[in-house]
């Protein structure tokens, strides 16, 4: 009976066995998510130039169940820094340390729909990821768990700072030389 019992375990415990994922597997996906992170993370960054609708961030982001992200809370990346990806089944949790040079969110004094502040400051973010069943392709939530985004909205009027304010900074993090940002193209170049 003794032996019956415990052949039932080992037969149990190899069908576990066999049912969870691989070391390798583990590996793989926690690989693969840290990737599509890490490009969601770089199509983030605060980049000179103007471009209509970045594309990039389309293709690695989603929404996530978030309805109204009108005026949403967003920190103006200059750098960043994955922290880890922690993947669980077809879930996972990106955190990054950011390293903004502005934020961006609800103007408190109700003059602008946003508004803008000059606020260099690292900050720790986590973004759920998910991955999309049958392509086995990662995506990244938009909005992190503490309800910061990446990137910024510029409006057609006052932001409360001038915006060129806040890419000197950027670049004056990165080390580099103040270039003109967002130099709009007329239609006759392709903008």
């Amino acid at each position: 009976m003794r032996r019956a019992v415990l052949a039932l375990v080992l037969l149990a415990a190899a069908a576990a066995g066999s049912a969870c994922s691989k070391p390798g597997d583990t590996a793989r996906d926690e690989a693969s998510a840290r990737r599509a992170f890490d490009q969601f993370l770089t199509a983030s960054l605060e980049q000179p130039e103007w471009v209509p609708e970045d594309t990039a961030a389309t293709g690695l982001a989603d929404e996530c169940g978030r309805r109204d992200t009108t005026y949403a809370r967003m920190y103006w990346m200059a750098s960043y820094r994955i922290v880890s990806v922690r993947v669980d089944g077809d879930r996972a949790t990106g955190v990054v340390d950011v390293l903004a040079a502005a934020e961006q969110g609800p103007d408190p004094y109700h003059v602008y729909p946003t508004r803008a502040t000059l606020r260099v400051a690292h900050h720790e973010l986590s973004f759920p990821m998910r991955r999309e069943p049958g392509h086995g392709r990662w995506r990244v939530c938009f909005t992190s768990t503490n309800g910061w985004q990446l990137g910024h909205e510029i409006i057609p009027h006052n932001i409360g700072i001038d915006h060129e304010v806040i890419f000197e900074a950027i670049d004056s993090i990165r080390g580099v030389p103040y270039r003109r940002w967002f130099s709009i193209p007329s239609p006759a170049e392709g903008g």
